[in-house]
Parts: C-alpha cells; sequence; structure tokens
C-alpha cells in the first residue's frame, strides 16, 4: 500500500470522531490503552486518509474465535495461567474454560448481528454494499447449482437450505472491526434483561478475550498491509451517498 501517514500525538479528528462509538452511562468495558491507539489511528486512516480495511482480512474474526477457543483450551493443560476468585479443582477449571469459550463464540455472534448496523463508518459502507452483493450473487449460483443437480439426480428436492441465504461478516472483516465492537459492547449489554451476577460474569470473559487481543495485537493487525487506498470512483460514490 501507499504511505501510511501516522497522525501526531495530539492531533485532532476531523469527521466521525471516535467518541461516536463511545457511550456513556453504560456497562464498562474497559479496553487497554494499546487498542484504542489502534482504534484512534484506524479512524484516522479511513476518515481523514481514505483508506479502506482490506477484505477479507488476514486473520478474520471468526479465525481469531477460533484462535482464542484454542488458546483457552491450552489454558486447561496449564493451569497457573488462568487465575479463579473460586475454587481451583479440575471440574470448575474446565466449567469455567468451556463458559470462556462459549462467551467467545456468543461475541462472534453479536459481531455478525452488529457489523452492517453498527460498526461501520460512512466511508465504508459501499464497501461493505459490494460486498453484500458478491455475497449474494454467489450464494444464487450456488443454490442454482444444487438444484440443477438434484433435478438431475430425479430426487425432486429442489429447496435449498437456508445456510447458503447467511452472510456472516466474521468470515469477512478482521481485528480492527472486532475492536469496534468492543467499544459498543457495553451499550449492547445494558439493553439486555441479564442479570448483574450474569453481565459481571460477561465483562470478565470479555476482559480476558481483550487481554488475548492485546498480547496477540501484532500479529492481528498491521496498519501497513491491512489497508488499501480507496479509488477515486469509489471515493465519488461516498460523497455523492
Amino acid at each position: 500500500m501507499g504511505t501510511v501517514r501516522k497522525r501526531k500525538p495530539g492531533t485532532q479528528l476531523e469527521s466521525e470522531p471516535v467518541s461516536d462509538f463511545i457511550r456513556k452511562n453504560e456497562i464498562k468495558i474497559d479496553i487497554p490503552s494499546v487498542l484504542k491507539d489502534i482504534l484512534v489511528d484506524d479512524h484516522d486512516m479511513v476518515n481523514r486518509q481514505m483508506y479502506l480495511p482490506r477484505l477479507p482480512a488476514r486473520h478474520t474474526v471468526a479465525a481469531i474465535v477460533r484462535q482464542y477457543a484454542d488458546y483457552m483450551g491450552t489454558c486447561v493443560e496449564a493451569k497457573d495461567t488462568l487465575t479463579f476468585e473460586f475454587g481451583s479443582d479440575d471440574t470448575q477449571l474446565n466449567s469455567m474454560v468451556v463458559t470462556l469459550v462459549e462467551s467467545s463464540y456468543g461475541i462472534q455472534d453479536y459481531f455478525n448481528s452488529s457489523l452492517g448496523l453498527q460498526l461501520l463508518y460512512k466511508f465504508e459502507r459501499p464497501q461493505y454494499a459490494d460486498l453484500l452483493a458478491q455475497h449474494k450473487t454467489k450464494q444464487e449460483g450456488t443454490k442454482d447449482a444444487k438444484k440443477k443437480r438434484s433435478n438431475d439426480a430425479g430426487d425432486g428436492n429442489d429447496s435449498p437450505t437456508d445456510d447458503y441465504d447467511k452472510f456472516k461478516p466474521s468470515e469477512y472483516y478482521g481485528f480492527i472491526h472486532l475492536l469496534r465492537l468492543f467499544v459498543r459492547f457495553g451499550h449492547m449489554l445494558g439493553l439486555t434483561n441479564w442479570s448483574e451476577r450474569t453481565i459481571e460474569a460477561i465483562v470478565n470473559q470479555v476482559h480476558n478475550f481483550l487481554k488475548f487481543l492485546e498480547v496477540n495485537r501484532h500479529k492481528f493487525f498491521d496498519i501497513e498491509t491491512d489497508y488499501e487506498v480507496a479509488p477515486p470512483e469509489y471515493q465519488r460514490r461516498v460523497w455523492s451517498s
């Protein structure tokens, strides 16, 4: 990609401030400062320098969640890497790890349902629309091929399964959009009717996930390779919409 101009410390951002992704008076998610810095740089790349994230991402959200699940499985073997406020017998340890892994897949579901509505800047929306259109075209081709095979086989089943219709952003978007989700996550939790105890447990699990992302940030994110310059025709689409 072209030369990336990193923002100067203290530089004021001109459009769509990062605070657009922040809500007051809500459940607090503590995002590590190094990840906050990445979010600010991301805002600058997209909204000022007019770069787009490369899709599909080198490390998609789905892949990151799988790696986190594998990491937590490893932690079962290395018990000293996990500390709990309650007992530490094997049954409780394995139960907590299962909960952590399940919560990471729950986060992936949240991501899939919220990406298009809450996690994109205006500059990224035509890219998202193009991705949806490409997915739809691909799935229609898959349906037609399946229907033809079914008819050729003479089984009379010409109804494709629902799985062909599902678009999952977690299979295309990556680390930076996952970070944007966590800025929104406290607000999302605040809209549920879950008990305080349940929410507290989820927040603790989210913080574990964020720690994993912090430790692996250089693996999952590279500002020099994870963006591409938006061509002039794309920019015209954005500003004419």
